[in-house]
């Protein structure tokens, strides 16, 4: 099996255990909001609740076995880079005026896919170049420089992310409560939607010490950029302790 065949096949596997993962987490929050309501069903249900909540720890170190944890680092500090200024460049003569922006647009998709995913920063490489064969069409003038110019670009800021994860490791890890989102089904069509993206919930599934179920949150003791991602983000972090040792 070839390099990006096995690459393929370890994607799907993580994706697996992250949607089983998902789906027993909120079978474990829908038991607890239902024995809030009703109470008298706690004696029945909790049996069945410890088994639960033991196959969703199980399934969670599962799923952390396959993840990188250098990548979810790597990953909160491309999101914390701020906004490069881009100017007309002899590489991307081709695109004409509208380079400063289509480059700046580029740039935002590859810091969105990095810091949604958990595949590593060049997962967003391809997602900057679709930009720029979007803006050339079928055209093919100046493709190739410009195709080049960013892939430059994207390398200068993989390295940016690289070396604030780097100086980050001198860091203490960083105590961060969250709270953990159930998936949520549409009553009409039934469709279900994932409230943690990838990255979210590799960085609960590998840095999750503790859990108190019945209020939906974890304990997390997390590498400093990625305390302040989850921070930056504001929409899970219920407490975390203060610290501004990363500069993030």
């Amino acid at each position: 099996m070839i390099a990006s065949e096995r690459a393929v096949d370890s994607s799907a596997v993580r994706e697996r255990r992250r949607r089983h993962w998902r789906y027993l987490q909120t079978q474990l929050l829908e038991s607890h909001t239902v024995t809030a309501a009703y109470p008298w069903l706690e004696s029945w249900v909790e049996p069945m609740r410890a088994g639960l909540a033991g196959a969703v720890d199980h399934t969670r170190r599962s799923l952390a076995s396959l993840l990188n944890q250098a990548e979810l680092v790597e990953a909160a500090c491309a999101a914390a880079l701020p906004s490069p200024k881009f100017s007309g460049a002899p590489a991307f003569v081709g695109l004409g005026t509208s380079s400063p922006w289509l480059l700046q647009e580029a740039w935002a998709r590859w810091q969105q896919e990095c810091a949604a995913g958990w595949s590593g920063l060049e997962a967003g490489r391809s997602t900057a170049t679709s930009v720029l064969y979007a803006a050339f069409g079928r055209r093919r003038r100046g493709r190739a420089e410009a195709l080049e110019g960013l892939d430059r670009l994207v390398d200068n800021w993989n390295a940016q992310a690289r070396a604030l994860a780097a100086q980050s490791a001198a860091f203490p890890l960083r105590p961060v409560t969250v709270d953990v989102l159930a998936i949520v089904r549409d009553s009409v069509t039934g469709r279900e939607e994932d409230q943690l993206t990838r990255w979210e919930a590799g960085v609960i599934a590998v840095y999750q010490v503790t859990a108190h179920w019945p209020t939906g949150s974890v304990g997390l003791l997390a590498p400093s950029p990625v305390a302040a991602q989850l921070l930056r983000g504001g929409s899970l972090v219920l407490e975390a302790e203060d610290s501004d040792c990363t500069g993030l």
